[in-house]
């Protein structure tokens, strides 16, 4: 397979092409990524333009998708947290014992810690031991990608 020059170009130095130019390049050289938020010949400057409006537009997405979740569902359903650590107990009586909440701050206080310290017997009681290997693996999975970003923008 040739390798075109002119198309790896960009990314390292000025090019004499749009971007657009860049994306729409000739057969066969593959697509370059997409300058949405600057369309200038400086492919540094495109680069550091898109990298912020991507991130800024993931950001207001975020917030948006809170803001409608928060209006839409937890303040008309609310919050159901099982409070219960005890499985014997539960197996005993035959029921779990439930914290139901309408108010954010109140969900928040109650929720986040449980989140933050991951305590093995709440959620394995819970969720079962498959959910908590879960939510295990996806924080230490969390941590492995800030960790590559961190190398991938500082190198």
């Amino acid at each position: 397979m040739e390798v075109n020059e002119n198309h790896y170009k960009f990314l390292w130095g000025p090019s004499s092409q749009s971007s657009l130019a860049r994306l729409l390049a000739e057969p066969g050289a593959g697509l370059s990524l997409p300058h949405i938020f600057s369309d200038t010949k400086d492919a540094r400057d495109d680069a550091l333009r898109n990298f912020t409006g991507l991130i800024v537009g993931c950001m207001v997405i975020t917030v948006l998708t809170f803001y409608v979740w928060k209006k839409c569902l937890f303040e008309k359903y609310g919050a159901y947290l099982p409070i219960d650590k005890n499985i014997d107990a539960q197996q005993l009586n035959k029921r779990k014992i439930f914290m139901s909440t309408k108010t954010y701050s109140v969900f928040k206080v109650m929720f986040f810690p449980l989140l933050s310290k991951l305590d093995m017997d709440y959620w394995c009681t819970h969720c079962g031991c498959d959910g908590y290997l879960y939510l295990l693996f996806q924080r230490r999975f969390q941590r492995l990608t800030i960790y590559m970003a961190v190398i991938s923008v500082g190198a």
